[in-house]
């Protein structure tokens, strides 16, 4: 029995240190497997609210000659985060729609990143009807060292039959906290409309495409979409 032990004791340290092989005498990691892998059940974390699951699984991609015949097989796995196969200059990071029937409705806010936009009808007159944005968080101003900065955009906008393209420039101010709203146009909506606002803020990398419409469904009654597109970009010139 004490041989036993013994031997056991002597195996150990091999036995949780080697590296183990499936299918192959020479393994390169701690689990080689020279075949195939079933896992028949894994934990379903997609309304989890754990957001510390931001990561997937990945193979490193085989070596291959010029014209694409595998030369040798790598199989190797690896982690790779969620968020760095969004950023790309050609992938949307976040979009968000927002579309209801009837009259305006400021609460019917479309929120991505760090912007919200919504319809209102206008304080002095009531009977016309803006979009307005808003900032969701205050980091912007400390981010660029600031208590208020100037906004340059563009516009596009489609009246009756044609587009019509113009700039734009509104202020926002950190002493008014996230709750105070700019028009994203002086152009009220009236009647059958879509705009649309390409907006890039200070010191930021994402570009913002913001697309408000409404239409009318029938004679009284009106469709009110809003869209916000987030977009990382790679670098500006």
């Amino acid at each position: 029995m004490k041989k036993i032990i013994l031997y056991i004791l002597f195996l150990y340290p091999i036995l949780s240190f080697s590296q183990v092989g499936i299918g192959t005498e020479t393994p390169t990691r701690t689990l080689d497997i020279n075949g195939n892998l079933r896992i028949r059940e894994l934990d379903n974390k997609t309304t989890s609210g754990d957001a510390s699951y931001n990561h997937l699984l990945s193979a490193k991609d085989d070596d291959k000659d010029a014209s694409n015949n595998i030369i040798s097989k790598h199989g190797e796995l690896g982690k790779v985060s969620f968020t760095s196969l969004l950023q790309s200059s050609s992938n949307n990071l976040e979009v968000k729609r927002v579309i209801y029937q009837g009259d305006v409705d400021k609460t019917q806010e479309c929120s991505c990143g760090i912007l919200s936009i919504f319809l209102d009808q206008s304080a002095a007159t009531s009977q016309q009807i803006y979009p307005f944005v808003r900032l969701n968080y205050l980091s912007i101003f400390d981010n660029n060292n600031t208590d208020s900065f100037g906004l340059n955009y563009g516009q596009k906008k489609y009246i009756d039959t044609s587009y019509i393209y113009d700039n734009h420039n509104i202020t926002f101010d950190k002493t008014g906290g996230i709750e105070p709203y700019n028009k994203l146009d002086d152009l009220k909506f009236d009647g059958n409309t879509i705009r649309i606002y390409t907006i890039i803020l200070p010191g930021g990398n994402n570009l913002y495409r913001l697309t408000v419409s409404r239409f009318l469904t029938n004679p009284t009654t009106y469709i009110n979409s809003l869209i916000c597109e987030k977009f990382y970009v790679q670098q500006i010139d």
